[in-house]
């Protein structure tokens, strides 16, 4: 009898081992996973430029080393009326030495609030078509920029002047 004895108790002690071990081989990794680090967008530069005879390049510059996120500037963008300007957009992390430009990290909106202007971008290049001149107040416009589930914006007054 003590040797159905000991073979039990070593069955079970086969047992609670293989139960041990698969617990030590199943367990997750306790150390936290790396995040990737996402770009900090602390300048925004549009310039544009049009084909039409007497009509002003526009460059709009506007930078802040917190962080253009939830900003608003304070230069307005005065664009012609009647006018399609093309150009290119560039997004500049600063907090990186050197300076990074990250535009292609970023997937760009615009939305014109209160004046008679669209935007529209494929890659880099921005178009802006104008139609009437703003009447009364300046207009807004509002660019986002998404990175993964990281959203930003930041504004500016917009004129359409005649």
């Amino acid at each position: 009898m003590s040797k159905k004895m000991n073979v039990r108790q070593l069955l079970s002690l086969c047992l609670l081992c293989g139960i041990t071990l698969l617990g030590i081989a199943c367990k997750k990794d306790d150390k936290a996973t790396p995040t990737v680090e996402q770009a900090k967008v602390t300048g925004l530069s549009m310039m544009l430029s049009s084909d039409q005879k007497g009509i002003q390049d526009v460059n709009v510059l506007f930078k802040d080393a917190t962080g253009l996120g939830g900003k608003t500037s304070p230069n307005v963008i005065t664009l012609d009326a009647n006018t399609i300007y093309t150009g290119t957009l560039a997004l500049e992390d600063a907090t990186q030495s050197p300076a990074k430009v990250v535009t292609t990290d970023y997937q760009v909106t615009f939305q014109v609030a209160s004046a008679d202007a669209t935007f529209s971008m494929s890659g880099q290049e921005v178009q802006i078509t104008t139609r009437a001149a703003s009447t009364g107040s300046n207009g807004m416009l509002h660019v986002e920029l998404k990175q993964g589930s990281q959203v930003q914006k930041v504004s500016f007054p917009l004129m359409v002047r005649q």
